[in-house]
């Protein structure tokens, strides 16, 4: 898939040599650029002499990519004509004799091989055999009636890279570099697929190729005598983007080099072709750079997984400075604050409770298939933030800061103790008696009469009316808003309440600071 599109516009080249030198045609070399649908089309002009000689021959075809040839196929043909050897390549046998004699064939055939025949059609001396299925790929269809074949080659490489983000929606860019000794001579950026994947981001298709060769060579010669994979490399680099001040800032978090491994097939098609160039990496395939991850070659149009070097924290519950659980977690806002490119950025962030969060925890380097974990202290930090809008006011307050792990990547769960403290006040008004001086105040249609003033280095608050309080066994009582849970209205034992009634309200405190505590 997409192979033709990466061919679209690359100028390819065909070698054919007389190996024998028999004919003229000892060193056929033309190039030509392939058309918006990969198809390339080759001109080459034979007398008929040279077309009818029997003699060996080597075809080789290749691809100019950035400024170097890269070998796609290559195959021997011993003891035929030239016309065959087109006949072969094509689907088309056209030769005309030094008489005059002109003869024109031709077979279509595609794969499952299923060759449908049609005068004039070949016979056994007019082709060696149809196409090519060997070790260099496959043509998966052979049509003399329009003089094409489609050629799938096993030396041209695509897949796909997953990068594992912890269920976090991180904003991710991959670039790719390709070096010829150690030189680099193209760099490249992928961005995401647009399809989504659940458990991270997804580039590609990643296409590569490990077939440089250094010359053509000339007459008699091999081009896959050429052959220097070892002088091939990739290094590719992961990247998070972070918005900052009207501009981005990244932070480099997987690195990854690459060599051209050259595997042996169990067959022998062409001169140096029992050899499959390919990348070797590590698949991640659970998803975290921590579990076992195995060695795969990158080709066949697989999904690759890396993993980002996240540690992570699973919030699973929230108390009080009073210890009791708090309701209304929707209100409280967890982030984790790293310092990306020398700015505290927020990496990290979710609402309610539970929740997962996560971090960066070092720098995952790859060298084909082994990696390493470096040290990268970003200084990662957790933050709680009580916040909620109301008619009266924005209310936003730090009521947890806290250091994280930051020298080797963890992932546990966690319950946090905030600083906030419960608040609710019981209304009492006075009855103009000596004993008792005052009564509960029991007539929640005055509330509307009353307004609640609150002041503090955390938060303002002005509340009026109704929405100021509350009325629990027929007494009211002013709360600090949000409501998160609607208090019982009908009588009932005090102590099944009292947790819910608590919590009506929260008043934030001064930051509770977790220094030399680290989570």
């Amino acid at each position: 898939a997409n192979s033709w599109a990466w061919a679209a516009g690359k100028q390819f080249t065909l070698v054919i040599r007389d190996l024998g030198q028999v004919t003229n045609l000892t060193n056929v070399v033309v190039s030509a650029t392939a058309d918006s649908k990969g198809r390339v089309t080759f001109h080459i002009e034979a007398s008929p002499t040279d077309v009818n000689n029997y003699t060996n021959w080597t075809v080789a075809l290749l691809v100019n990519w950035h400024g170097y040839y890269f070998l796609l196929f290559e195959n021997w043909y011993r003891g035929a004509t030239f016309a065959q050897v087109v006949a072969n390549l094509t689907g088309y046998y056209y030769t005309e004799f030094p008489n005059g004699t002109v003869v024109a064939k031709y077979l279509t055939k595609e794969k499952p091989y299923n060759p449908t025949l049609a005068p004039p059609a070949y016979t056994g001396t007019d082709a060696l055999n149809y196409g090519y299925n060997g070790t260099w790929g496959v043509f998966t269809q052979v049509n003399g009636t329009m003089q094409f074949a489609n050629f799938t080659s096993a030396a041209l490489h695509q897949f796909y890279l997953a990068v594992a983000t912890a269920n976090q929606p991180y904003n991710l860019t991959l670039s790719e570099t390709l070096s010829i000794a150690g030189a680099p001579v193209y760099t490249w950026t992928y961005k995401p697929l647009k399809r989504g994947w659940a458990n991270g981001t997804v580039f590609g298709p990643i296409t590569y190729l490990g077939t440089y060769v250094k010359s053509l060579g000339g007459a008699g010669q091999n081009v896959s005598s050429f052959l220097s994979p070892s002088s091939v490399s990739y290094s590719f680099a992961v990247k998070l983007w972070f918005p900052y001040e009207g501009s981005y800032v990244s932070q480099t978090v997987i690195t990854s080099t690459n060599g051209i491994f050259t595997t042996t097939l169990p067959y022998n098609a062409a001169p140096n072709s029992t050899k499959f160039y390919v990348i070797k990496t590590l698949n991640y395939t659970r998803g975290y750079y921590y579990t076992p991850a195995d060695s795969v070659n990158a080709t066949c149009q697989q999904l690759v997984i890396w993993a980002l070097p996240l540690s992570t924290l699973n919030v699973t519950g929230l108390f009080d400075i009073k210890g009791n659980p708090v309701n209304g977690s929707q209100y409280f806002v967890f982030k984790v604050q790293e310092n990306i490119g020398g700015y505290p950025l927020t990496i990290s962030q979710q609402r309610g409770v539970p929740v997962t969060l996560a971090w960066i925890s070092g720098m995952l380097s790859l060298k084909d298939n082994t990696a390493t974990l470096s040290s990268l202290n970003l200084s990662p930090r957790l933050v709680v933030e009580y916040m909620y809008e109301s008619a009266e006011g924005y209310i936003e307050a730090t009521v947890l800061q806290a250091p994280l792990n930051a020298t080797a990547p963890v992932n546990f769960a966690a319950n946090l103790t905030v600083s906030m403290l419960p608040v609710q006040i019981l209304l009492w008004w006075r009855n103009g008696q000596p004993l008792p001086n005052g009564q509960p105040f029991n007539k929640p249609d005055l509330a509307s009469a009353l307004t609640f003033i609150f002041s503090g280095p955390t938060a303002y608050l002005v509340q009026k009316g109704r929405d100021a309080v509350v009325e629990m066994f027929g007494m009211v009582s002013w709360v600090l808003p949000p409501y998160g849970y609607p208090l019982p209205q009908s009588l009932g034992a005090p102590l099944a309440y009292l947790p819910k009634y608590n919590a009506s309200g929260y008043l934030p405190l001064p930051t509770l600071n977790a220094f030399g505590v680290y989570l």
